[in-house]
């Protein structure tokens, strides 16, 4: 399966940010972008204190990881990264915060 690393592409002091915490380096382990940055998504709610809506509330907590103006996101090849399986379920492999 692929790995996808995402990156902050905007300034710290740029105001997209909104005050999400800013992740310096993610990498996931999923089979596209879309997967990655979902996983990685779950991965920011979870270190937010994981607070999921319930029935019919809608999501308060977003992170910035949809934003392409605050992060990319690229395949990143296997062998630069040898520590880091491709093989193996959908997960984030390795979060940094800035």
């Amino acid at each position: 399966m692929p790995l996808w690393r995402l990156t902050p592409v905007a300034r710290l002091d740029d105001p997209r940010w909104l005050d999400h915490p800013v992740w310096a380096d993610v990498v996931v382990r999923a089979p596209t972008a879309g997967a990655a940055i979902h996983e990685a998504e779950r991965m920011a709610l979870e270190d937010a204190g994981g607070a999921m809506p319930m029935g019919n509330e809608s999501l308060t907590f977003q992170s910035g990881f949809r934003d392409e103006k605050l992060y990319a996101v690229r395949r990143l090849d296997p062998v630069a990264e040898p520590a880091l399986s491709p093989e193996g379920a959908t997960e984030v492999l390795r979060a940094v915060k800035r």
